[in-house]
């Protein structure tokens, strides 16, 4: 049967979950809850925090205590593509995974890894390679499984949600300034929002059109991650 560890970068992505498994209160960075599905299956949730050592160490230690068969990613990205805010792009090496989530409406395709926050150009550049979707967490995540030897190795899926479409982003230096690579807490501070519009005016415009994407985006993610992790 399988076990898996559900991680989430932010408190963002991961509050409705919680509160969906009955845990909200323990929604917080490094917070862990514990829940049991129908079928009997054994699940931990884990908020790791944003792409950084710290975030990645987090997943380390939920890891060698849970000992999971599988670990699932669940958060947003940018798209590379044409995938729009709302939609979901997954990536398994589990087939059991893979077939669940693409009867649920989400398509598989190739997640690129930065460590640094995409613009559209770089989103743009990364969509004529081939990627659907960019992300700042699974390849840490991902190094920070499985023991030294290999003997142990859980399978890895990620479920990305698109917040932003290919042509837009939130400005990279006031994206930068959000996360905090230190603790990956993310915490985004209205006067970054203020003195990035003042050096960069159309950043305003750019700020408003990535809000209403995002929040559409939000709604989706909060009723389709929940039921997507009550189907493992």
């Amino acid at each position: 049967m399988k076990r898996p560890l559900v991680v989430f970068p932010t408190t963002f992505e991961a509050a409705a979950a919680f509160k969906f498994f009955g845990d909200p209160l323990k929604c917080r960075l490094g917070g862990k809850c514990k829940f049991t599905l129908a079928n009997g299956t054994e699940c931990e949730a884990l908020v790791a925090g944003v792409g950084c050592e710290k975030s990645a160490s987090r997943v380390r230690e939920a890891a060698e205590s849970f000992c999971p068969t599988d670990i699932i990613l669940c958060g947003f990205a940018g798209a590379c593509g044409d995938a729009e805010p709302g939609e979901f792009v997954f990536e398994s090496g589990s087939a059991d995974i893979a077939k669940m989530l693409s009867k649920k409406g989400m398509r598989a395709g190739k997640i690129a890894f930065r460590e640094a926050v995409a613009d559209a150009a770089e989103k743009e550049r990364l969509g004529g390679l081939g990627y659907a979707a960019v992300e700042m967490e699974s390849e840490l995540f991902k190094a920070a499984t499985g023991d030294e030897d290999g003997d142990f190795k859980p399978v890895f899926t990620q479920i990305r949600c698109i917040s932003d479409a290919a042509g837009t982003s939130i400005p990279a230096p006031l994206a930068e300034s959000a996360m905090d690579r230190e603790t990956g807490a993310l915490k985004l501070s209205p006067w970054a929002a203020l003195k990035e519009i003042l050096r960069n005016p159309p950043a305003a415009l750019a700020l408003v059109k990535f809000a209403k994407a995002a929040a559409r985006a939000k709604k989706e993610y909060d009723i389709k991650i929940p039921q997507a992790l009550s189907s493992l």
